[in-house]
């Protein structure tokens, strides 16, 4: 699942993103990507950018349909967040929602992250099939602070589910996503 509602408020208004990082936007990156590790299908969630975002993967499918390629949107799920202002939890919700039947862990990324590539997401998904017994969720660290994407088990994703919105936050320290790799 990818997470990209956000209104982009420490960028002047603009969709983070569709920013540019070395001649691609973070999100077309974060899909090639994504799609390298063949995670399966992806849950796109938008929020205040929603058309330009859309806009923009129709170009890349048409663009990657020119040049022989599978397009990255074939296997990609929109989910639209009716109140983004709400904040990142409800966006969480949605997208959580959308794959509940399908999936039994889920890896959730924000879209603006310019950095993650397919060999960060293997090593992830690398660590998560070893973590400790009992631990229902793995994410990196980086200089002692907590970062992403991060990786849940099918149970802290019902836990997610079967609680109201307001507790995402919670849900996500009790269910220890603090494993370190």
């Amino acid at each position: 699942m990818i997470l990209a509602a956000g209104s982009g408020s420490r960028m002047g208004g603009y969709p983070k993103p569709l920013i540019g990082f070395q001649g691609k936007p973070l999100l077309g990156r974060l899909l090639h990507a994504m799609h390298e590790v063949k995670l399966g299908p992806i849950v796109l969630v938008l929020g205040y950018y929603a058309n330009a975002i859309a806009a923009y993967l129709q170009e890349q499918a048409q663009e990657d349909a020119r040049l022989g390629m599978q397009p990255i949107t074939d296997q990609l799920k929109i989910v639209i967040n009716p109140k983004p202002e709400t904040g990142q939890g409800s966006s969480l919700r949605l997208g959580l929602l959308a794959l509940a039947e399908q999936t039994q862990d889920v890896l959730i990324a924000l879209a603006d992250q310019a950095l993650i590539q397919a060999i960060d997401l293997q090593a992830l998904v690398g660590a998560y099939h070893q973590r400790p017994a009992g631990a229902g969720a793995i994410r990196p660290w980086v200089d002692g602070k907590p970062g992403n994407p991060i990786i849940i088990s099918n149970d802290i994703l019902q836990a997610m589910l079967s609680r109201s919105e307001e507790h995402t936050s919670e849900l996500q320290s009790r269910f220890g996503i603090s494993y370190a790799v």
